[in-house]
């Protein structure tokens, strides 16, 4: 470790403190925004699920008026 090693580490240790209030910030939208996602998603797999249900009732009449 020579002295400007240790006075970059400073320096980027300086830095990250002064940057921590905003990757908490930062961190909270991000937590936020995923929360967002996943209820969207959820709420997207619901569809996908009943609309394959769906699907599959509307295929099954079909074949079943077919067969009469």
């Amino acid at each position: 470790m020579t002295l400007i090693h240790l006075h970059m580490m400073r320096h980027i240790l300086m830095g990250m403190r002064e940057l921590l209030p905003v990757m908490l910030v930062m961190r909270k939208i991000w937590e936020m925004y995923e929360m967002l996602l996943r209820k969207h998603w959820l709420e997207d797999i619901d569809n996908v699920i009943y609309a394959k249900n769906y699907n599959r009732i509307s295929a099954h009449s079909i074949s079943s008026l077919l067969n009469i």
